[in-house]
């Protein structure tokens, strides 16, 4: 499968990038979501990877320590680890 592009976020939502699916344990780049709330939180989506399911953005410690997908940081060309880019001082498309 083809990776789906990354939804473009402002810097100043970059919590909103990387999610977890509702039964899974990795954080996914976020491709398309259709926000169920203001605070953009969580609601249905599709992972850069194409993993399609309800989206909802990690408590802290999971932001920081949950390992990212593998597949979605090939896809965007960011070296796989732990946390949201951003927490460990990645810069992403």
């Amino acid at each position: 499968m083809t990776a789906l592009p990354p939804l473009p976020l402002s810097l100043e939502h970059w919590r909103c990038r990387w999610l977890h699916l509702d039964d899974g344990h990795d954080i996914h780049r976020v491709a398309q979501i259709a926000w169920e709330d203001d605070e953009m939180i969580y609601g249905p989506g599709v992972t850069v990877c194409g993993k399609e399911g309800h989206l909802r953005m990690p408590g802290i410690f999971s932001r920081m320590g949950a390992p990212r997908c593998a597949a979605c940081s090939v896809a965007l060309g960011l070296p796989q680890g732990n946390g949201a880019p951003y927490n460990v001082g990645l810069v992403e498309p």
